[in-house]
């Protein structure tokens, strides 16, 4: 099935990346084919699939600490990339406190699961097929190392 040619349930939805290459650097807009470039292989190949689904996040900050999880056993700073992406959800099954999952039946497309706590509650979305994902934008910027201990503490 075609990515064009699927219409429904369509969201926008934000994707944290790390960049191992020099993607935005000096004007180089050339995609590498870097194993653990995150950015260049969600815009060379889709969002990477892993476990067989994709998970992406419905606020940009938290597609932004997903991402940075991945710099801080290093300690260093890191080029990050929060990637915009269009999403055909399709039929969503949502997640309950207890982990299960409303309709029975099958046949969904995505999951959806409540993230935060109440007061800062978002939700993010899990796909099943990369397909349904297309990368729109994408923001490239630095991750200081002095920030690292800040988010570990929360």
């Amino acid at each position: 099935m075609e990515r064009l040619l699927v219409d429904g349930n369509e969201l926008l939805r934000f994707h944290g990346a790390i960049i191992t290459c020099s993607l935005g650097n000096d004007g180089v807009s050339t995609i590498c084919d870097k194993k653990f470039c995150g950015v260049c292989r969600v815009i060379g190949s889709n969002v990477p699939v892993q476990a067989g689904f994709s998970s992406l996040c419905q606020k940009s900050w938290e597609a932004h600490e997903n991402g940075t999880v991945e710099c801080l056993p290093n300690g260093v700073s890191a080029r990050k990339a929060i990637i915009l992406c269009r999403v055909i959800a399709g039929r969503i099954a949502r997640t309950h406190e207890h982990g299960l999952v409303d309709g029975e039946e099958g046949g969904f497309d995505s999951v959806v699961r409540s993230t935060g706590c109440k007061s800062k509650s978002s939700e993010e979305l899990i796909v099943f097929n990369s397909s349904a994902v297309l990368p729109c934008f994408v923001v490239i910027y630095t991750v200081p190392s002095s920030s690292f201990g800040k988010m570990q503490s929360k």
